[in-house]
């Protein structure tokens, strides 16, 4: 049983394969959102014709997937993801060594990360980018502590 035919495979192939195991298995597929009864002939033609538009559909959207990296590779003169050509590769931020210090304090408080980052917020303490702290953050830079 599936809730729609293309979560069930989005190849013809594929599901012909699947139609044939069930026939030979003496099971049939139940697709909640067709009503499609695919024991008759009729039931399967309909599913058969459903599963090539799913495959012509994830055919397309590769297709715009495709051609819009190619876009943004145009355009960066690279491709997206990667950084620009010669530039150092980014490790964690420094953080302000008040800052860690107010982390370790505040942890050794017993204060948790969402805690933390909103008291470092409070006294305008900077995350590592220039931004807000977040529990995320805190979390990333206890672990960077040890």
């Amino acid at each position: 049983m599936v809730a729609k035919l293309d979560r069930l495979s989005r190849s013809v192939l594929d599901f012909a394969s699947i139609l044939t195991r069930a026939e030979a298995g003496g099971w049939s597929i139940v697709v909640l959102d067709l009503g499609v009864d695919m024991t008759s002939p009729s039931g399967r033609l309909v599913a058969n014709i459903l599963a090539a538009v799913a495959q012509w559909e994830r055919e397309m959207i590769g297709q715009r997937i495709r051609e819009g990296l190619a876009q943004s590779e145009k355009r960066l003169g690279r491709r997206p993801g990667l950084p620009p050509v010669g530039a150092a590769a980014q490790g964690p931020a420094p953080v302000a060594p008040q800052v860690l210090e107010a982390v370790r304090d505040l942890r050794n408080a017993g204060r948790s990360a969402g805690a933390i980052a909103e008291r470092l917020n409070a006294y305008g303490h900077p995350s590592p980018r220039g931004g807000r702290w977040h529990r995320e953050s805190v979390r990333r830079l206890l672990a960077r502590l040890g």
